[in-house]
C-alpha cells in the first residue's frame, strides 16, 4: 500500500490527497497554484482546503488579500489519527453501554410469521437437524408424540442418535408421549440425558415439536410431513397448552 492510498484509508478523499500532496510540493500556494498542480476542479477545491484545514492538516495565511495556503508538517497525520483513534475508543465505550438497550429492542421486535413444509423422511430429518442447530446448551423445547411410526424402522434409529447429540450439545426437552407408544418411549429414547418423559391417554390431533417461536407439527402417511409455523403468539399458546397437559399427566 502506497502513502497515498494510506491517506485514503484513514479518511481522505482521492482529491484532498491531491491538494495535500501539491501543498507539500509547493509550499505556500494560492488556490490557483494549487489547482494547476494538484489537478482538481475549481469549484471543488475551497472544500477540499477546508476539510483539510479541519483534520489539521492544511493552514493559511494572508498575503496583500490573498490567501496562501501551507501544507502541515507531515507528523500531523500521526496527530490526526491519534485523535480519530481516541474518538473511536470513546465511541466504542458508549456503544458498550447501549448494547443491552438495542438488544432489549430486538428482543422486543415482533417477527414475522412464517411458515416451511418439510416433505418425506429426509425432510423431517433436516427440519431436526435444524432444531438442534438453532438450540443452544441450556434452552429447552417440548414435544408432544403420538405416532408409532417414529419409533420403527430407519427412522427409529435417526431419532435415537438424535436425541445422543442433543444431550452431548446440552439441550433439554419435555417429552408427552401417549400411551399407545409409552413401551417403545421407553426402550428407545427415554433414558437420554436432559430428557424428561410423561405419558398421556387424551386424543391427540398430531405429533408437535415447540421450539423457540416455532411450532412443528407432523402428519405421518405415505408421504411424512412436518409443517413449521414461525410465530410468537402461536408458540406461546402451544406452549401454554403443552404445560396444561404436561402437568396433568403421569411419569
Amino acid at each position: 500500500m502506497n502513502t497515498k492510498e494510506l491517506l485514503e484509508g484513514i479518511g481522505l478523499s482521492k482529491g484532498e490527497v491531491k491538494v495535500y500532496f501539491a501543498l507539500l510540493e509547493l509550499g505556500s500556494s494560492t488556490t490557483g497554484q494549487i489547482i494547476k498542480r494538484a489537478k482538481v476542479s475549481r469549484s471543488k477545491v475551497y472544500e477540499m482546503l477546508d476539510r483539510l484545514m479541519q483534520r489539521g492538516l492544511v493552514s493559511f495565511v494572508i498575503k496583500e488579500n490573498t490567501k496562501y495556503f501551507e501544507a502541515a508538517n507531515p507528523e500531523e497525520i500521526l496527530a490526526y489519527v491519534s485523535k480519530q483513534k481516541k474518538k473511536l475508543e470513546e465511541k466504542e465505550t458508549q456503544l458498550k453501554k447501549s448494547l443491552p438497550e438495542l438488544k432489549a429492542k430486538q428482543k422486543s421486535a415482533k417477527k414475522p410469521q412464517s411458515a416451511k413444509v418439510y416433505e418425506g423422511l429426509k425432510g423431517i430429518k433436516t427440519m431436526y437437524n435444524e432444531l438442534l442447530n438453532e438450540m443452544k446448551k441450556g434452552d429447552e423445547y417440548f414435544a408432544v408424540a403420538v405416532e408409532p411410526e417414529v419409533y420403527e424402522g430407519d427412522f427409529l434409529t435417526f431419532i435415537q442418535n438424535y436425541h445422543k447429540r442433543r444431550a452431548e450439545k446440552g439441550v433439554k426437552v419435555k417429552l408427552l408421549a401417549h400411551n399407545k407408544i409409552k413401551r417403545a418411549v421407553q426402550q428407545s429414547i427415554a433414558k437420554t440425558k436432559l430428557l424428561q418423559a410423561r405419558y398421556f391417554s387424551q386424543s391427540a390431533p398430531s405429533a408437535t415439536l415447540i421450539y423457540k417461536d416455532d411450532v412443528a407439527t407432523f402428519v405421518w402417511s405415505d408421504n411424512p410431513t412436518a409443517i413449521v409455523i414461525s410465530s410468537q403468539t402461536i408458540a406461546k399458546r402451544y406452549k401454554s397448552f403443552f404445560e396444561e397437559l404436561w402437568n396433568g399427566s403421569k411419569v
